[in-house]
């Protein structure tokens, strides 16, 4: 027999018999109830993924999200929008000399000069503006994630994993809409740049052939540069959101697994607690309220993640944690809680007889 199985036998036999728990039953009872609030605990504040998504900023809208605002603004700051229309207005001002012959291969010098312009890698050219909003989407996702990581670091300090992943859950799903748009509005714009390129195609391939209408087809293909390029900034901007939020759901999604880990963890963990020193199902209410009355399963929570050295929420993740582990643990931690209870129960049940 071993030690610990004499000790419960020495304190059962120094309690009066009476009709009431044994401790080896209650201490697993205890356990598989202690893990099952640990589950289900509510998150404890009024917060929603909805809440969440609107404090990001990320969700798409009619009015623009703050993502795309601060883009867009951004872009306003580089040569992405106002020094990219000034380089084709100079261009297009430097083609009304009397000389000009409104031919297709003035038009394409003109064009060819302006996307040399678009891909050099000096300053301040849209390479470089592309570096800048590049910079502002880490700053983006750095400071989206930090955000994350504070609602999560103030709800699982008392949510249980089922709420919390519940909520993460619909974070995630909510997120990959917003991803989803961002791509689609991308594309409209690439499908628009596109449109005014063939569109420029069209009207310069007529200046050598339609000589009636060519001044007209002249400055409406200077008009399909100018959309063109407004269409790939557009675009441009859409993919950097598309891809920032994309980047915010795999991180919800490490989250997830993290805490299914978990959940299925203590799942596995209450089962086998169950299977131990079964209690008599008669028992089984009077003994949950006892513990209802006695126990601060948030306090208890706390204390155990300091022992284990690990929040709840990595326990399933974490390398230094195993259920064999935990289960040791978890009889040590809850012995005490489950010996009050039960020598409370006891002197109850003395009180009551005498």
């Amino acid at each position: 027999m071993s030690n610990t199985r004499r000790e419960e036998q020495k304190f059962n036999n120094s309690l009066p018999k009476l009709p009431h728990f044994k401790l080896a039953p209650l201490t697993s009872c205890l356990a598989r109830e202690l893990l099952f609030q640990w589950c289900k605990q509510p998150i404890g504040e009024s917060v929603s993924a909805a809440d969440i998504i609107e404090d990001l900023g990320v969700k798409h809208s009619d009015k623009n999200s703050k993502i795309i605002a601060f883009l867009e603004k951004t872009a306003k700051n580089t040569t992405l929008t106002s020094g990219l229309l000034l380089k084709i207005e100079n261009l297009q001002a430097r083609q009304t000399s009397p000389q000009l012959t409104y031919s297709k291969t003035e038009l394409e010098t003109a064009a060819n000069t302006i996307e040399k312009w678009f891909q050099s890698p000096g300053v301040p050219h849209f390479s470089t503006s592309l570096m800048q909003l590049s910079a502002k989407v880490k700053f983006l996702r750095s400071h989206t994630v930090n955000k994350i990581r504070y609602y999560l670091t103030r709800l699982w300090q008392k949510a249980g994993t089922k709420p919390l992943l519940n909520l993460l859950e619909e974070l995630e799903y909510s997120l990959q809409d917003a991803a989803e748009e961002y791509y689609r509005v991308k594309q409209k714009y690439l499908f628009k740049q596109n449109s005014a390129r063939r569109a420029y195609n069209k009207l310069s391939s007529k200046l050598d052939t339609d000589k009636k209408n060519r001044i007209e087809n002249w400055e409406s293909a200077w008009k399909a540069i100018k959309l063109t390029y407004q269409f790939r900034v557009k675009a441009q901007i859409y993919h950097f959101a598309h891809q920032l939020v994309t980047q915010l759901v795999e991180q919800i999604k490490m989250y997830c697994k993290s805490l299914t880990s978990t959940n299925k963890l203590l799942e596995d963990l209450q089962v086998w607690f169950a299977e131990q020193n079964p209690l008599q199902p008669a028992l089984l209410p009077s003994l949950l309220v006892h513990i209802a009355n006695e126990v601060d399963f948030y306090e208890l929570r706390n204390q155990f993640e300091k022992q284990t050295g690990h929040f709840l929420n990595q326990w399933g993740t974490a390398s230094s944690i195993s259920q064999e582990l935990l289960k040791e643990k978890i009889v040590t931690f809850v012995r005490p809680i489950a010996i009050k209870i039960y020598t409370k129960s006891c002197r109850q049940a003395l009180a009551l007889s005498s």
